[in-house]
């Protein structure tokens, strides 16, 4: 009797050992997962669905998993957990599973497959006007990338990008010549494994751009600026002498939340960081990153997810002191540019206008890029969206212009890249404007050869052509311009005179005036 107490006894602590164990396991996948650490967490979560008896909760793991790798952006592995997540029925517990299923399809354009999920969403006791939501934005995004109408080019920068994450350039010189990135590339100080990503902690390097206009292979900044910790998404003061940086502080896999420093430029260094402060001291829970320093360096704005703000990481202003050498408390945007999602990677052209990313205005799918026009200082209103190809229905963010032109840099993880995140430039081309004109005989029909056409424009430029050997007459090659008006005087001895107006006022898009001009016989 007593041997079989003491065999019965050892069962038990054995089975309640085991069971220790595993509810240990989903604990520490719980953990990382709340504290972000998203790729660390898909491994645990593995380990824990092997381990694990219950079927609900289970079902529950793999959902989990799936969000994991969605929030990594690896879309091909999000789907598949999140197709045997439904398949065990965890829909049965709670419907977000369809939306975060839809959410994956549509970060990879795959329009017409994410509404059947948010449909799902919905008809499994999903919020309705979030399923709506969604479907209408998945609906639109789909429309405003077959009928853009943005004039902007394209091109991935192969020379700056890996097969890692690379990020958030910005022009770290005068000249323009340099761009500062953000970097995961195995060069990079932090050789640790990031918890969130699984690549290596993120370091600033520069790039160099020589007068041919190649761009060389970036190499990591000193390591007064980079740590083992992650460092990204740099800004600089207008001399371009001083850097604003984010610095996230990792110790022992513990994650103590983000800053903004800045560290001034001491020839191709850097002197010791200094922090601002903006969070509180011992505020583990909340990040401040993305500086964007104004011209003035009287103003930063930054990306934050502190207290009072409309959910998600907000865009906030503070305002230099002088007298006090102190920044001031920050100022959230507003909610005419936060939504209850993320606005981050703010950047304030020339004129005034606010370029910032965010998944809460209506988009393509993941953070596109959004402008919103200067009513003053520090405000800002009418957010429209950037369209296609600078947005796609991944995610694009961290643009930023070249110096009164045109053209620049953005970041976006969509296909086609190098790595997970890749830098892409942009530019406006020209508007082209051709005439291309004919001069007939209104009698017979039959082309003019030797016809006299003179063009005159409203900016004083003035054109003497003559018709060739098929009447034809063609400008191009830039010498009609945007925002002109231009009358054409036709002639030919023989012939009644006659003329034409054209403009190119308002023309937001190349054009090719196709003219038949008709002369009357004497």
């Amino acid at each position: 009797m007593k041997l079989t107490r003491i065999i019965t006894l050892a069962l038990a602590l054995m089975a309640f050992t085991i069971g220790q164990a595993q509810s240990d396991y989903l604990k520490k996948a719980n953990l990382e997962y709340e504290n972000g650490g998203y790729d660390e967490a898909a491994v645990k979560y593995k380990v824990a669905y092997k381990k694990e008896k219950e079927i609900e909760t289970k079902a529950e793991i793999l959902y989990k998993t799936g969000e994991c790798y969605k929030f990594v952006h690896k879309y091909g592995e999000a789907d598949a957990y999140f197709s045997k997540a439904i398949t065990a029925k965890y829909h049965k517990q709670d419907p977000i599973v369809f939306y975060s299923y839809g959410e994956s399809l549509l970060e990879q354009g795959k329009y017409d497959e994410a509404i059947v999920q948010f449909n799902k969403y919905k008809e499994n006791g999903g919020d309705v006007s979030k399923a709506a939501k969604a479907v209408s934005e998945a609906e639109s995004a789909a429309l405003n990338i077959e009928e853009s109408e943005s004039r902007y080019e394209v091109e991935l920068m192969a020379a700056l990008c890996s097969p890692y994450y690379d990020y958030s350039p910005v022009i770290g010189s005068k000249k323009g010549d340099e761009l500062v990135i953000s970097s995961s590339r195995p060069a990079s100080y932090g050789g640790e494994s990031d918890p969130i990503t699984g690549e290596d902690f993120a370091d600033l390097f520069v790039a160099k751009r020589d007068k041919k206009g190649k761009w060389d292979l970036p190499k990591v900044l000193n390591n007064t600026v980079n740590t083992a910790s992650h460092e990204g998404a740099a800004s600089f003061t207008k001399k371009k002498d001083v850097m604003y940086f984010t610095r996230c502080e990792v110790s022992d896999n513990d994650r103590f939340g983000c800053d903004i420093y800045w560290a001034k430029k001491q020839g191709k260094n850097y002197a010791a960081p200094t922090l601002v402060p903006i969070r509180a001291e011992g505020d583990d829970s909340t990040t401040v990153g993305h500086p964007f320093i104004s011209d003035d360096s009287k103003f930063m704005l930054f990306a934050s997810n502190m207290p009072g703000g409309f959910g998600g990481k907000d865009l906030y202003y503070i305002t230099y002191d002088k007298r006090a050498d102190a920044w001031g408390q920050p100022v959230n945007l507003g909610d005419e540019i936060n939504t209850d999602e993320n606005e981050m990677f703010p950047y304030i052209r020339e004129d005034g206008a606010l370029y910032f990313s965010s998944n809460g205005h209506t988009g393509y799918g993941g953070l596109d890029i959004f402008k919103a026009d200067s009513n003053g200082e520090m405000s800002w209103s009418g957010v429209t969206n950037l369209q296609y190809p600078i947005n796609s229905s991944s995610d694009d963010f961290s643009l930023i212009f070249e110096k009164e032109e045109d053209k620049g840099y953005f970041t976006s993880n969509r296909p086609g890249g190098k790595g997970m995140d890749d830098i892409y430039s942009f530019k406006m081309p020209p508007l082209e404007f051709v005439l291309n004109a004919v001069v007939y005989n209104a009698s017979t029909g039959e082309p003019i050869p030797g016809a006299k056409v003179v063009i005159s424009g409203t900016d004083n430029s003035s054109y003497d052509l003559q018709a060739d050997g098929n009447g034809g007459v063609k400008l191009e090659n830039g010498e009609l311009i945007a925002e002109t008006t231009y009358t054409a005087d036709i002639s030919m001895e023989g012939f009644i005179a006659t003329g034409d107006k054209f403009s190119t006022i308002g023309l937001e898009r190349s054009t090719t005036f196709a003219k038949e001009y008709f002369l009357e016989p004497v």
